[in-house]
């Protein structure tokens, strides 16, 4: 196990707000550094490590998310302080550029057809010692975008102006680091060096060794520190942006939005609706306090009701003391249909035929029963009316669909060629007569015509039962005579008549001799 804390501080420049997590967690709600987390960082960042000690009582290590300007000031401050064992940077997860913003910001302004005042900034550039090559870099120091413009003016006399954000010049080392002001604005102290490197701050004085391809970078990133950051978050505010425009322009990671309906069903899983501003792709990490505990369940990217009630949730990003969304829910247990019982499982009907179909549900006395619907999967095949009657309509397949929220039923329905006769296999359809002898049986042989037809049952009835008795298929031969036979399907619309004829054996003679002896 570590015996150190890992200190993640996020810091916004655009609109300043830190964020501190130590080991992924938020600090106490009784921190004092939370006092400082609404202020540019540069104005308290010398207090910060020592806070940070107190607050841990144990050494630590910072990752730091920001810019590279307020990254090195930030490392400054970390090397320094024993307490801290390693210092480590990251991008914002939304890595756009000032310039970038900027010209988003410019854009959002010719949109809207506004005027941009451009604000002029005056710098003051002290030469504490004759240098020529720096002095022609001032001169023609040229920082000018659609929103402000500085306006250097070089100063030989060696006394700043406390008014103007001033930089100083220095021929060595030694010499700058002797230099200390003051001022109430920021104080840049520049020398030669192999480097481009902060090497010290003091109060409001930075102090900064530059190599000569590297003075006028300097510079532009001294300002954006403070004096052009500031003149961005005031153009901002004059142009009153609603919150989705003020993202694009402000933020460094995305913010979610969150759609979460007020009224929850026990049991039922709703799927949390939302959208990140910007959207980079990227959805974090979400945990869920409720003010009841066990009355709501977030699993998966849904959210569930697990018992009646009035609930307050709050959501959290992955490590964050202070919620991003907060509403009140009722939970509430219905009395909903658990199921659907249809008069039949399937249905085989002609074409043109109607049924009417007819259902149960359970519970009988449903809270949702008006929620109930039907309707056929393919009207082209099958259609069912308000009264619940399906009507053939072509040769197919299809379902009648009942439903009420997510519990259904569905009755299979095949519509086929209508029936048109009985093949008699084993009687000439030509003739259709039988002669059978007295006391015998015979079985018939019937096939419905079309094979596919809808309807394919029979009966077979007799004129004589006296005569014949039809059982089943088989014919029974009671007495001599003469009788129709009919097989017919239920309605008679189809049917076939056979004459049948019973027929008495005649008995054979048998001629009996007697031996002689």
């Amino acid at each position: 196990m570590n015996k150190y804390n890992i200190a993640e501080i996020t810091y916004n420049p655009y609109v300043h707000e830190t964020k501190i997590l130590v080991n992924g967690n938020p600090l106490s709600e009784y921190s004092k550094l939370y006092q400082f987390f609404k202020d540019e960082l540069c104005l308290w960042v010398d207090k910060l490590t020592a806070l940070l000690y107190h607050e841990l009582n144990s050494q630590y290590v910072i990752v730091f998310q920001g810019r590279d300007i307020d990254s090195e000031i930030m490392r400054y401050y970390a090397e320094k302080d024993s307490n801290c064992l390693a210092y480590r940077s990251r991008d914002f997860s939304l890595d756009i550029s000032f310039q970038d913003r900027m010209k988003m910001l410019e854009s959002i302004i010719e949109d809207r057809n506004l005027k941009i005042i451009k604000q002029y900034m005056s710098i003051d550039i002290v030469l504490s010692e004759c240098n020529d090559k720096a002095e022609k870099v001032f001169k023609e120091l040229d920082i000018e975008n659609s929103f402000f413009k500085a306006e250097s003016h070089i100063n030989k006399n060696g006394v700043l102006i406390p008014e103007k954000y001033s930089f100083v010049w220095f021929n060595n080392y030694e010499t700058a680091l002797n230099f200390y002001s003051e001022s109430a604005n920021q104080v840049f102290i520049l020398y030669p060096s192999d480097k481009n490197q902060l090497t010290k701050i003091k109060n409001r004085c930075f102090y900064y060794g530059v190599t000569d391809e590297t003075i006028n970078t300097r510079i532009q990133n001294c300002l954006l520190i403070k004096a052009f950051n500031d003149v961005f978050i005031e153009k901002i505010a004059d142009i009153a942006p609603d919150r989705e425009t003020l993202l694009k322009l402000t933020a460094i990671e995305p913010e979610l939005e969150i759609d979460i309906p007020s009224l929850l069903e026990i049991g039922v899983s709703y799927p949390l609706k939302y959208r990140q501003l910007p959207d980079n792709g990227k959805f974090p990490e979400i945990g869920i306090k409720c003010n009841r505990p066990g009355s709501i369940e977030l699993k998966h990217n849904c959210i569930i009701g697990l018992s009646e009630g009035i609930s307050e949730i709050s959501m959290f990003k992955y490590g964050e003391l202070f919620p991003f969304f907060k509403q009140e829910i009722k939970v509430i247990a219905r009395n909903k249909i658990s199921k659907i019982i249809t008069s039949v499982d399937s249905l085989r009907i002609e074409v043109g035929e109607t049924f009417r179909l007819s259902f149960d549900v359970i519970p009988n006395d449903p809270d949702n029963y008006v929620c109930l619907e039907y309707c056929s999967s393919d009207e082209s095949i099958a259609s069912i009316s308000n009264d619940q009657v399906v009507y053939g309509k072509s040769l197919g397949k299809c379902d009648i669909i009942y439903s009420a929220g997510k519990v259904s039923s569905k009755v299979k329905v095949e519509v086929l060629p209508r029936l048109s006769d009985f093949i008699i296999v084993n009687v000439s359809d030509d003739i259709l007569e039988l002669d059978l002898d007295l006391f015998s049986e015979y079985k018939l042989e019937i096939k419905p015509f079309p094979a596919d037809a809808a309807h394919q049952s029979y009966k077979i009835s007799s004129s004589d039962y006296m005569v014949v008795n039809p059982v089943g298929d088989v014919l029974k031969c009671i007495s001599a005579g003469t009788a129709i036979i009919t097989v017919s399907n239920d309605d008679n619309s189809v049917r076939k008549e056979i004459e049948v004829r019973i027929i008495k054996k005649k008995k054979s003679m048998i001629k009996l001799f007697r031996r002689g002896k």
